[in-house]
């Protein structure tokens, strides 16, 4: 088995990269979202520098009936610091990059993989939806 992006072993499902640092953001079938430097050269075989377990994060959360642990969606935010990772079990981790724990884990109460995984930074909230519903959560606070 190859260690490049290309070719991960558990399924690559969504890409995201960073607005303010060189980091390609990478999830896959395993529940894993994996962190890549871009600044290699395009010739050198990708390997992740970090790797964050969605699925161990979000366990307990969402519907037991679904326990597809893909990570189905990520985002982040206009300063790079929140990341926002969807799950096939239908919740949203919200994570500052610098911890492995997220700040937040939203629900989506339908059991149904999240899609999509979007910033409104002028409100300070975070986007979601599956295939039944769009949420709209503040991650910010007001002051």
């Amino acid at each position: 088995s190859s260690s490049s992006a290309s070719s991960s072993p558990s399924g690559t499902t969504c890409i995201a990269t960073s607005p303010t640092h060189r980091i390609l953001s990478v999830g896959s079938e395993d529940g894993s979202l994996n962190f890549y430097d871009t600044r290699i050269s395009s010739s050198s075989t990708l390997t992740p520098f970090s790797t964050l377990n969605v699925s161990a994060s979000t366990s307990g959360y969402g519907f037991a009936a679904n326990p597809d642990p893909t990570v189905t969606s990520v985002a982040y935010e206009d300063t790079g610091v929140m990341l926002a990772a969807g799950t096939g079990t239908g919740c949203v981790a919200l994570y500052d990059v610098r911890s492995s724990k997220p700040v937040y884990v939203k629900e989506h109460n339908h059991g149904l993989p999240i899609h999509t995984c979007a910033f409104h930074q002028a409100s300070g909230s975070v986007l979601s939806s599956d295939e039944k519903i769009v949420k709209g959560w503040r991650y910010k606070g007001t002051g």
